[in-house]
């Protein structure tokens, strides 16, 4: 292989950052002299293009913008070309040297090189993994957040390529770990849903069903402020509402095949007579009216015209 030296000069400014364009002479395998730019950019290797003084500039305005000043002026002066900046083909083209540095292709005719820009950093956002896990004491259908979790952030280095038709890619180098996978992990319900719910909610247990100063006490007392919102115990058609004797202001829902619901001593009743309520649904506020020692509400279930223990049909909390 012939070795040359040359006393010409050639220098690119970037607003004070030096950038030095490193001639290399290569003889390829016919042994035509082709020549090829590693470019610097204080002192650091930005990359490798072809001799044409348009795909030099065109890289190098590339590598300007986006690492440097964008709009820099480009002043050109002249360095020293010297034999120790010249090797062969094959030692350009190793894969070694593809694999540590850069990616060169060298086109038969042409010997247009790829231009390389390395080692730009970026983080990367991976999906979360959510693990599910059942929960006995969740209804069917209710979830619940156990741990929120956090998603893996890799920190990735990515390498660019500019072809000599001004085409890019990029390929990622290398990633590290810089926050670690936490799975989000949710609860999900597997309990079975009652037919029918509890009316109130914060409540206190105060009377049972059953016998009671002589006599039968046909549902439950659940004492609650007055005030406190009353709901469906299941859908159904309100089939009275209003004043009730003993039981005060009070609401009845007929939920078909004989089976009826009270809600007794409210302090107001919103559900009028022949409205459709769902499960939920309020249908009048807690209160203290009729024969009642104190802020409660007298909930029962009757099964054709007989009273059930409502405890037997509700999730009650003791």
């Amino acid at each position: 292989m012939s070795r040359f030296k040359s006393n010409s000069y050639k220098r690119y400014y970037i607003t004070g950052l030096v950038a030095l364009l490193t001639l290399v002479i290569v003889a390829i395998s016919n042994y035509a002299e082709k020549r090829v730019y590693k470019v610097y950019i204080e002192d650091r290797l930005v990359g490798i293009t072809a001799e044409s003084p348009e795909i030099i500039e065109r890289t190098y305005n590339e590598v300007k913008a986006k690492k440097y000043a964008q709009g820099a002026d480009i002043i050109r002066q002249d360095i020293n070309i010297s034999s120790d900046s010249i090797m062969d083909n094959q030692q350009l083209v190793t894969r070694e040297e593809l694999a540590r540095r850069f990616y060169v292709e060298l086109e038969e005719e042409t010997a247009v090189a790829t231009m390389v820009i390395p080692n730009r950093t970026l983080k990367k956002q991976l999906p979360m993994e959510t693990i599910y896990v059942e929960d006995s004491s969740l209804y069917i259908g209710e979830s619940k957040v156990l741990v929120e979790g956090q998603p893996e952030i890799r920190e990735i280095t990515v390498e660019k390529y500019i072809d000599a038709n001004g085409n890019t890619n990029q390929s990622f180098s290398e990633s590290r770990v810089i926050e670690e996978d936490v799975p989000r992990v949710i609860a999900i319900g597997t309990k079975k849903k009652p037919a029918y719910i509890i009316p109130v909610g914060d409540y206190e247990f105060s009377s049972p069903y059953g016998p009671r100063w002589g006599r039968t006490h046909e549902g439950i007392d659940l004492a609650v402020s007055t005030g406190t919102e009353v709901w469906a115990a299941a859908e159904g058609v309100v089939i009275q509402s209003g004043w009730n004797g003993g039981y005060g202001i009070s609401i009845y829902v007929d939920h078909g095949n004989g089976i009826i619901t009270r809600y007794g001593h409210l302090s107001q009743a919103y559900a009028q007579v022949g409205r459709k309520v769902k499960q939920g649904e309020v249908i009048g506020l807690s209160g203290n009216t009729g024969n009642s020692t104190g802020p409660h509400l007298h909930f029962e279930i009757r099964i054709g015209d007989v009273s059930v223990n409502p405890a037997n049909y509700v999730d009650i909390e003791y």
